[in-house]
Order: C-alpha cells, then sequence, then structure tokens
C-alpha cells in the first residue's frame, strides 16, 4: 500500500494520542471531586517546603529545581508550535520531514505544528523565522498528499 505523503520511507503504527486540553481539565475535575485541591504557591527555597503542613507534597517546579534544589542536571529545551484551527477530516499524525524535527498532531482543538529543538534556550519567546519556517515545510511536505 503507497503512502499518500511525498517521501521514500513511511511507518504506519497505531498509538494513543491523549489530548491534553481534555485530560487535564477531567483530571482536575476528578482530583476535587475526590477531596483534592490545588494550591499553587513561590518558594524561595527548600526550608519553606518543609513548614507545610500537607503529608504529600507534588514537585511541579520544572526548570525551578535548578534554583530551589541546585539541580544543576535540569536543562530547557525550547520547543516551538505554531496552532492552527481543528480540521474533523485529518485523522493522524506524522513525524518526520523538513529540515527540522517536523510534526503534525491533530487534535479536536488545535491542529500541531512543530518542529523546533533548542537545548538550552532559555527564551520564551517565539522565534517569528521559526514559526515561518515549520508553516513552509509543512505546506511543503502536505503539498502531495492525496
Amino acid at each position: 500500500n503507497q503512502p499518500p505523503f511525498p517521501t521514500d520511507y513511511c511507518t504506519v503504527s497505531a498509538t494513543m494520542l491523549v489530548e491534553t486540553t481534555t485530560f487535564l481539565r477531567r483530571l482536575i475535575q476528578d482530583v476535587r471531586l475526590a477531596g483534592g485541591e490545588f494550591v499553587i504557591r513561590d518558594f524561595k527555597d527548600q526550608e519553606e517546603l518543609h513548614t507545610l503542613p500537607e503529608p504529600v507534597i507534588f514537585n511541579c517546579t520544572g526548570l525551578g529545581s535548578r534554583s530551589l534544589f541546585g539541580d544543576q542536571g535540569i536543562t530547557p529545551a525550547k520547543g516551538q508550535l505554531v496552532l492552527l484551527p481543528p480540521d474533523p477530516a485529518v485523522d493522524y499524525l506524522t513525524v518526520g520531514g523538513g529540515t527540522g524535527s517536523l510534526y503534525m498532531f491533530s487534535r479536536n482543538d488545535y491542529m500541531i505544528l512543530g518542529g523546533t529543538f533548542g537545548l538550552d534556550d532559555w527564551s520564551t519567546e517565539p522565534d517569528p523565522k521559526e514559526t515561518e519556517r515549520i508553516l513552509k515545510e509543512s505546506q511543503q511536505f502536505f503539498a502531495g498528499v492525496e
């Protein structure tokens, strides 16, 4: 069977894709229904953690672990996404193509295009050149799709 993509090689496999927005909304609802609560706080140092009365704490500090716990092994990896309106006719995802790690995830809320990986990039601002590249390479990739 010939794949519809303009490429010499194509792997097809079944996978699960968790729609983050739907999953997180349901997770928050389930935690609250079970009597749990979400508390967001800023901590200056580890000692402040020890003053908490809660018996269980989830560490969701991400890059904050560097300053809070001195974990220098935590480094950022910047990825940039382009969000487009969803297309109900597209029920698959793609990984590969372009000059970077180009990908497309079709979800109910967005069509997500990506393809950047900036190790040790602390910037939180989108790079317009990367946005343009992701769009251009995605258009080229899908131009031959029937």
